[in-house]
């Protein structure tokens, strides 16, 4: 239960902003965590962030392999480094198998689909059964932001969804978790259009504090602009931004009060 929020400008240094709350999920208990939930997962060239939402410990096993990759391959587009996640969590499922599934009966995922070992028709529909309920566990339960920019297409906004990947361009931006419906009607509302970078921060930062009205998202948020590099912005000016959006609030409900009390309505009654 938790929110992250994506938003792309792309306009004269483009850029991606990415933020999070600090909701985490441990089993079934629900607790706002010391340590943020946005991830550099490569410091440059390009420069890429993630926010995961929902349990996170599959999140955490996808950073440690997606970054191992990088470090080997260094891949040149934010699109590469997003598939090397779609890669890693279809190896995640394959491991979690072998591991919890078939290793008891001294079987791999691969002699069982290739058909590497005689065994009864009944006993392969079983186990193919789990382990499509443990594909649906691993992929289901991991949702993931990848954000960052390169030459190729500008600011991007990627999400890993049900183990595939989809790129979010034509809104601008994306929200995923428990708050993702607050968050994105605060985008449409306002019809997202930045017309520069701190247009967008500003607004993602306010869909963060709309999606905080949803059931088990966190108070508190963390933010980072990815560009050419990776910047968090400290608290002190996270908490700057919060005080100008509850500021821009307050005028916004003073002009609508304003408004209602100027206009020569006839009574209802």
């Amino acid at each position: 239960m938790t929110v992250g929020i994506g938003a792309a400008y792309n306009g004269d240094d483009p850029a991606v902003v990415l933020i999070a709350d600090r909701m985490v999920t441990t089993g079934a208990v629900e607790h706002e965590h010391s340590d943020g939930k946005l991830e550099m997962v490569s410091a440059g060239n390009p420069a890429v962030a993630a926010v995961a939402a929902g349990t996170l410990s599959y999140a955490d096993e996808l950073y440690y392999r997606v970054g191992n990759r990088i470090i080997e391959e260094s891949p040149d587009t934010v699109q590469a480094v997003g598939e090397l996640f779609v890669d890693e969590i279809h190896a995640i499922v394959r491991d979690e198998a072998n591991n919890k599934i078939l290793a008891d009966y001294d079987l791999t995922l691969n002699q069982l689909t290739n058909q590497g070992v005689p065994l009864s028709d009944d006993m392969v529909t079983e186990f193919m059964s789990q382990i499509s309920d443990l594909k649906q566990d691993i992929q289901g339960g991991t949702n993931m932001l990848i954000a960052g920019v390169d030459d190729d297409h500008g600011a991007q906004i990627l999400e890993l969804r049900d183990g595939s990947l989809t790129r979010h361009r034509s809104l601008g931006f994306q929200c995923i978790g428990s708050g993702a419906g607050s968050a994105s009607l605060t985008f449409m509302r306002n019809g997202y259009d930045p017309e520069n970078l701190e247009d967008a921060l500003m607004l993602a930062a306010d869909a963060k504090n709309q999606a905080g009205e949803a059931q088990g998202v966190g108070d508190k948020m963390d933010i980072a602009v990815v560009g050419d590099k990776v910047s968090f912005l400290d608290t002190d000016r996270i908490k700057t931004i919060q005080n100008v959006i509850e500021d821009v609030r307050e005028a916004e409900r003073t002009a609508r009060e304003n408004t209602i009390n100027d206009a020569d309505i006839d009574p209802l009654r």
